[in-house]
C-alpha cells in the first residue's frame, strides 16, 4: 500500500472459458499487471494460456522459466533442480537412520531469474541494465 500498488485475486476454474472471464474482469477492474501462479492447471495449457496473456498487452509475471520462455515478461522461482537434489540427500539421511525431527529445516539458496526481452519488446518496456545483469537467463 506504501507504494501504491494494490493487489486482486481471481480465481481460474480448469477450463479456457473460465481463464478468459477471469481476464476480462480483471481488464475491466484496470489490472496493470498480472502474475499467473504455478497451479498445475495453467501450466499442463500453457501453450493455450499463453496467447491469452499476451492478448491483454499487460505485462505479466510468474513462478517458473518455463513461464518466461513461453511470453511470460520475467519469471522469478527457486531453483527446482537444485530442490530435487536437496529433497534426495534429505531422503538420503532419513534412509540411513536420521530422524527426521532431528533434521534442520532447509531453505531454498538458489534461485532462478528469467527475462524475455521479446515480450518487453512488445509492451514497450525498456529494461534496466541492472535487471539484464541479475537475470540468469534473457530471452531475445
Amino acid at each position: 500500500a506504501q507504494l501504491g500498488i494494490g493487489f486482486a485475486d481471481y480465481e481460474i476454474k480448469p477450463t479456457l472459458a473460465d481463464l478468459d472471464a477471469a481476464l476480462s474482469k480483471a481488464l475491466g477492474d484496470g489490472v496493470d499487471a498480472f502474475y499467473v501462479s504455478g497451479d498445475p492447471v495453467l501450466t499442463y495449457k500453457i501453450s493455450d494460456v499463453m496467447p491469452r496473456i499476451l492478448a491483454t498487452g499487460k505485462p505479466a509475471f510468474g513462478p517458473y522459466p518455463d513461464w518466461a520462455r513461453a511470453g511470460l515478461l520475467l519469471t522469478y522461482s527457486s531453483d527446482a533442480l537444485d530442490g530435487f537434489r536437496r529433497a534426495g540427500a534429505y531422503a538420503a539421511k532419513i534412509i540411513r537412520g536420521a530422524k527426521p525431527g532431528d533434521l534442520p529445516i532447509e531453505q531454498a539458496s538458489k534461485f532462478w531469474l528469467v527475462l524475455n526481452l521479446r515480450t518487453a519488446r512488445q509492451l514497450g518496456i525498456k529494461t534496466p541494465p541492472g535487471l539484464l545483469v541479475l537475470a540468469d537467463e534473457v530471452i531475445e
